[in-house]
């Protein structure tokens, strides 16, 4: 299952996600998120974003303590 696939079936949005990266430290404007989720930009800035984004997800599965 691919990054978007997971968000998607989480009801995560690309905005959401840009929000949090934002508060990470990391910049990425809307058009480059939307062709890194789609895997059409493939840098090494772009595998950095969509492992955050898997981290942000796995995050938000964890139970609030």
């Amino acid at each position: 299952m691919t990054v978007l696939e997971k968000a998607k079936s989480r009801g995560i949005t690309q905005a959401w996600l840009i929000v949090q990266l934002r508060n990470r430290g990391i910049s990425i404007h809307t058009a480059d998120m939307s062709r890194i989720m789609h895997g059409v930009l493939d840098t090494p800035k772009a595998r950095l974003i969509l492992r955050e984004c898997e981290n942000i997800m796995a995050e938000q599965d964890q139970p609030k303590q």
